[in-house]
Protein backbone atom coordinates (compact mmCIF):
# COMPACT_ATOMS: atom_id res chain seq x y z
CA UNK A 1 0.00 0.00 0.00
CA UNK A 2 1.47 3.38 -0.95
CA UNK A 3 1.56 6.22 1.57
CA UNK A 4 -1.35 8.15 -0.01
CA UNK A 5 -3.60 5.09 0.26
CA UNK A 6 -2.40 4.44 3.82
CA UNK A 7 -3.23 8.00 4.95
CA UNK A 8 -6.63 7.86 3.23
CA UNK A 9 -7.33 4.49 4.86
CA UNK A 10 -6.30 5.78 8.30
CA UNK A 11 -8.54 8.85 7.89
CA UNK A 12 -11.37 6.61 6.71
CA UNK A 13 -11.06 4.47 9.85
CA UNK A 14 -10.65 7.41 12.21
CA UNK A 15 -13.07 9.94 10.70
CA UNK A 16 -15.29 7.49 8.74
CA UNK A 17 -15.74 7.17 4.98
CA UNK A 18 -18.40 9.89 4.95
CA UNK A 19 -15.89 12.61 5.88
CA UNK A 20 -12.81 11.44 3.95
CA UNK A 21 -12.11 12.61 0.40
CA UNK A 22 -9.07 11.17 -1.36
CA UNK A 23 -10.02 11.17 -5.04
CA UNK A 24 -9.75 14.88 -5.53
CA UNK A 25 -9.46 15.58 -9.24
CA UNK A 26 -11.90 18.17 -10.53
CA UNK A 27 -12.43 20.57 -13.41
CA UNK A 28 -12.29 24.33 -12.99
CA UNK A 29 -14.45 26.90 -14.78
CA UNK A 30 -12.17 26.66 -17.85
CA UNK A 31 -12.63 22.86 -17.91
CA UNK A 32 -8.98 22.36 -16.92
CA UNK A 33 -8.36 19.28 -14.77
CA UNK A 34 -6.87 20.16 -11.38
CA UNK A 35 -5.96 18.26 -8.23
CA UNK A 36 -6.99 19.22 -4.74
CA UNK A 37 -4.84 17.96 -1.89
CA UNK A 38 -4.05 14.25 -1.62
CA UNK A 39 -6.61 13.75 1.15
CA UNK A 40 -9.24 16.04 2.64
CA UNK A 41 -11.23 15.39 5.79
CA UNK A 42 -14.27 17.63 6.17
CA UNK A 43 -15.99 17.86 9.54
CA UNK A 44 -18.74 20.51 9.56
CA UNK A 45 -16.75 23.77 9.32
CA UNK A 46 -13.32 22.18 9.86
CA UNK A 47 -11.24 20.90 6.98
CA UNK A 48 -8.03 18.89 7.34
CA UNK A 49 -5.93 19.20 4.19
CA UNK A 50 -3.27 16.51 3.69
CA UNK A 51 -0.46 16.74 1.14
CA UNK A 52 1.77 13.70 1.00
CA UNK A 53 5.34 13.48 -0.27
CA UNK A 54 7.17 10.18 -0.44
CA UNK A 55 10.93 10.02 -0.96
CA UNK A 56 12.23 7.31 -3.24
CA UNK A 57 15.34 6.00 -1.47
CA UNK A 58 16.57 4.14 -4.53
CA UNK A 59 18.12 7.41 -5.64
CA UNK A 60 21.10 9.05 -3.94
CA UNK A 61 20.66 9.33 -0.18
CA UNK A 62 23.43 11.67 0.86
CA UNK A 63 22.54 14.56 3.14
CA UNK A 64 22.85 17.20 0.39
CA UNK A 65 20.40 15.37 -1.87
CA UNK A 66 18.06 14.76 1.06
CA UNK A 67 18.10 18.46 1.95
CA UNK A 68 17.42 19.46 -1.70
CA UNK A 69 14.53 17.01 -1.92
CA UNK A 70 13.06 18.28 1.34
CA UNK A 71 13.38 21.94 0.31
CA UNK A 72 11.90 21.39 -3.17
CA UNK A 73 9.24 18.76 -2.57
CA UNK A 74 8.11 19.40 0.98
CA UNK A 75 8.74 23.04 1.82
CA UNK A 76 7.94 24.46 -1.63
CA UNK A 77 5.79 22.08 -3.67
CA UNK A 78 3.65 20.58 -0.89
CA UNK A 79 3.10 23.98 0.71
CA UNK A 80 2.02 25.49 -2.62
CA UNK A 81 -0.24 22.51 -3.39
CA UNK A 82 -2.05 22.99 -0.08
CA UNK A 83 -2.36 26.74 -0.68
CA UNK A 84 -3.80 26.13 -4.16
CA UNK A 85 -6.14 23.45 -2.80
CA UNK A 86 -7.50 25.84 -0.19
CA UNK A 87 -8.10 28.44 -2.89
CA UNK A 88 -9.98 25.93 -5.05
CA UNK A 89 -11.97 24.42 -2.21
CA UNK A 90 -13.00 27.67 -0.56
CA UNK A 91 -13.51 29.98 -3.53
CA UNK A 92 -14.58 27.81 -6.44
CA UNK A 93 -16.94 25.44 -4.70
CA UNK A 94 -15.38 22.20 -5.82
CA UNK A 95 -17.38 18.98 -5.67
CA UNK A 96 -15.47 16.22 -3.90
CA UNK A 97 -16.48 12.56 -3.69
CA UNK A 98 -16.02 10.85 -0.36
CA UNK A 99 -14.90 7.26 0.21
CA UNK A 100 -18.55 6.13 0.16
CA UNK A 101 -19.15 7.71 -3.26
CA UNK A 102 -21.26 10.67 -2.06
CA UNK A 103 -20.46 14.15 -3.37
CA UNK A 104 -19.94 17.29 -1.31
CA UNK A 105 -19.76 20.83 -2.65
CA UNK A 106 -17.16 22.76 -0.68
CA UNK A 107 -18.91 26.09 -1.30
CA UNK A 108 -21.59 25.03 1.21
CA UNK A 109 -19.07 24.98 4.06
CA UNK A 110 -19.50 28.06 6.23
CA UNK A 111 -16.81 29.60 8.43
CA UNK A 112 -14.20 27.23 7.06
CA UNK A 113 -11.36 26.53 9.47
CA UNK A 114 -8.53 24.67 7.79
CA UNK A 115 -5.64 22.70 9.18
CA UNK A 116 -2.78 22.04 6.78
CA UNK A 117 -0.87 18.79 7.19
CA UNK A 118 2.16 17.73 5.16
CA UNK A 119 3.13 14.07 5.48
CA UNK A 120 6.71 13.24 4.51
CA UNK A 121 7.62 9.61 4.13
CA UNK A 122 10.64 7.54 3.24
CA UNK A 123 10.03 3.89 2.38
Amino acid sequence: MDIESAVAHFNELYFFKEFTYSKNKFRDKNNQELDAADCVVSLDNIMLIFQIKERNTSSSTNSVDERKWFENKVKKLAKNQIKDSLKYLANQGVELTNRRGDTFNTSTTSALQSHRIIVRSQP
